[in-house]
């Protein structure tokens, strides 16, 4: 993992102190009891999420003659000022329809038992999968596209 899995550790240990200091957190009082059995177990989650997410995202590219990280194409077949046009109609989508459509441009499902956009986002499936599809909708209506 990146930083040798160090960012991940201080996040789900950072997590589990609060939960243990906050009286009102339901997970409080089994971080407690069973603080090391339960990091094993929430550093096993982020893990598998970690690598179900890399398994999605193919490598970059290297150069050559440099060895240096090649920027991917901001979008298959677009000009440069096209890609920055389809970013900024991005960029305005309704706060919850860009969150949801760009997750699930990174790869994420709508659903699952992992890591998904409906986790992610608090919401029921049903209605992560109804934010993508109004944010293409409004895209494609600001492109002049048919549905």
């Amino acid at each position: 993992m990146p930083n040798g899995g160090l960012d991940a550790v201080d996040e789900i240990v950072s997590n589990m102190s609060t939960a243990i200091l906050d009286p009102a957190a339901k997970d409080g009082a089994g971080y407690e009891a069973a603080f090391y059995t339960k990091l094993q177990q929430r550093l096993t989650d982020r893990h598998r999420a970690w690598r179900v997410q890399q398994a999605r995202v193919e490598p970059l590219p290297l150069d050559e003659e440099t060895g240096e990280t090649l920027e991917p194409a901001d979008a298959v077949g677009l000009t440069p000022e096209e890609a920055a046009t389809v970013e900024s109609l991005i960029a305005n989508l309704p706060e919850k329809f860009r969150r949801a459509f760009l997750l699930h441009r990174a790869g994420f499902p709508v659903s699952s038992k992992g890591e998904c956009v409906s986790r992610m986002l608090g919401v029921s499936p049903k209605t992560a999968e109804d934010w993508i599809k109004k944010a293409v909708a409004l895209l494609r209506e600001q492109l002049g596209s048919k549905p």
